[in-house]
């Protein structure tokens, strides 16, 4: 199952978006995402490419220790919520919305590493 998508997440979005553009020639622009307490900025190979991660400013998610979350995807409509309870995973943030990607969730695995969802429906 590939991995479409990835965050990582930083303290200053200012600082961290001079680092990613000067150290990989990365395009990133602003991305919308619901509620206030996320801010998101789109990591793509070049302005007319599709993003393929972000860096993201949420509270509660301090760099370092569990700062990076890989995505992988799944189809809500193929039964992913019920299998995310009968694993036995934590929701940590429930479905959101993320703009033209689809919607995505937190989960801790078996191990109580944080994972993300993506689902295009």
């Amino acid at each position: 199952m590939p991995s479409p998508w990835f965050e990582i997440y930083v303290a200053s979005i200012e600082n961290s978006i001079d680092f990613y553009q000067e150290l990989l020639h990365l395009s990133i622009t602003p991305m919308v995402a619901d509620g206030e307490d996320l801010t998101l900025f789109a990591l793509a190979d070049s302005e007319t490419s599709a993003p393929f991660g972000a860096l993201c400013h949420m509270k509660g998610f301090d760099p370092g220790r569990n700062s990076t979350i890989v995505y992988f995807e799944v189809s809500r409509k193929e039964g992913i919520d019920d299998r995310i309870k009968s694993v036995g995973a934590h929701i940590i943030r429930p479905w959101w919305s993320i703009g033209d990607a689809g919607f995505a969730t937190l989960i801790n695995d078996n191990e109580g590493n944080v994972i993300g969802l993506i689902s295009q429906d």
